[in-house]
């Protein structure tokens, strides 16, 4: 449900340096030791593959654990014969918390799969939903205000978008077509995208089901779309960001020095920072090695103004293997803390973190996992 910056040249360029904070995960002051958000995460957990009369098989079982007391309890224990392709993910939380929607086999088979099924978990009985099937499911996101699903699936008829309600049990076509990249409006009445072929950035309205707007941009294949307020839109093309307001033309706002490659931008419930995220992969001098050796990823978070763009921290870490697919980059619902999934130094310790970023740069663990996890996600509340 899943949607990756040098900074500016020149004595502007050095000014924002000098304010970037780069903090490593950090010892927690006394006074921020008793911070603790409320909520629960939900992960997908590998359980070794072992054979039997029946073959191979891996089970992957979802857990639900509470936050900040830390009681586990297990949801579903799945079973697959794929040992690699059968894992349960990625997990999305709606924002009620009442839902968790993942991607898996129910019926596997000896033969790897083409496509694995959209599951929807009713945590309140342990109910399973499933929904589109015999469809190739891109990526999904819930809305940001309620328990419905925005799912991009490719179809016979070309890429599409469609809404899953879990509650009214059905599942309907948006009529957006061809997103190369897309985000909720904060309201959920709405739904900006990137339309491939054109190439041009749209504000599609659920609720008048036609397009409200649009704006013309070349190269917008490789654009990060997200909104900092319910008509207005913030565009990550390479270097440069834009603002889309409806009723007006694209307007430019800064040109940053580093690139996002591939990652997520997420703009605080205020409106007034945005933070975005990218990964660099160092890669081997030999022209035979097509991996890379290792990973670096960037958080960035930059205040923004009606007329001005300004850096103010920067958070690294880096990483000897892959990064999950389904990394979280998000805010606290006060905007006091930035929250992201972090990868340890170590790749023998297996570990997933959930970590707090303080706006002042210091961070702590929310969550810890004890072995090897696929998926997760978290959700804020009591």
């Amino acid at each position: 449900m899943k949607l990756t910056l040098k900074f500016l040249v020149g004595s502007v360029a050095m000014t924002f340096v000098g304010l970037l904070l780069l903090r490593p995960i950090s010892a927690v002051p006394a006074q921020e030791e008793s911070v603790a958000l409320h909520g629960f995460v939900v992960y997908s957990q590998a359980i070794n593959a072992q054979n039997n009369k029946r073959g191979v098989k891996g089970r992957y079982d979802l857990f639900c654990e509470s936050l900040p007391d830390h009681r586990v309890k297990r949801l579903i224990a799945y079973e697959h014969s794929q040992t690699f392709m059968g894992n349960v993910g990625p997990v999305a939380v709606d924002a009620t918390g009442s839902f968790v929607a993942f991607l898996a086999d129910k019926e596997p088979t000896q033969v790897l799969p083409a496509r694995r099924r959209l599951w929807i978990l009713r945590l309140r009985d342990n109910a399973l939903l499933t929904f589109l099937k015999g469809i190739t499911i891109q990526n999904y996101q819930w809305a940001p205000n309620g328990s419905r699903l925005a799912v991009v699936v490719k179809t016979s008829s070309g890429t599409k978008i469609f809404l899953v309600d879990p509650i009214k049990g059905r599942s309907v076509s948006t009529g957006i077509d061809s997103p190369l990249a897309w985000a909720w409006s904060p309201d959920a009445r709405s739904i900006a995208y990137v339309e491939g072929g054109p190439h041009q950035l749209c504000l599609f309205s659920l609720v008048a089901a036609r397009t409200l707007f649009h704006w013309g941009l070349a190269k917008l294949s490789d654009a990060t779309v997200c909104f900092s307020s319910p008509g207005e839109l913030l565009v990550l093309q390479g270097q440069t960001l834009y603002q889309a307001t409806v009723g007006r033309p694209l307007k430019y706002m800064s040109t940053l020095g580093e690139t996002i490659e591939a990652g997520q931008a997420a703009v605080s419930p205020a409106g007034d920072r945005l933070a975005l995220e990218t990964y660099i992969y160092e890669t081997s001098d030999d022209p035979l090695s097509a991996l890379p050796l290792g990973v670096d990823r960037k958080i960035l978070v930059y205040g923004i103004r009606a007329k001005r763009f300004k850096a103010l921290r920067m958070w690294t870490n880096s990483a000897t293997f892959f990064p999950p697919t389904d990394s979280i980059l998000g805010w606290s619902r006060d905007g006091r803390f930035l929250i992201i999934t972090h990868l340890p130094d170590d790749p023998k310790a297996l570990q997933l973190q959930l970590l707090a970023i303080s706006n002042t740069g210091r961070s702590w663990p929310l969550f810890t996992s004890n072995a090897s996890i696929s998926s997760l996600d978290w959700h804020e509340g009591r």
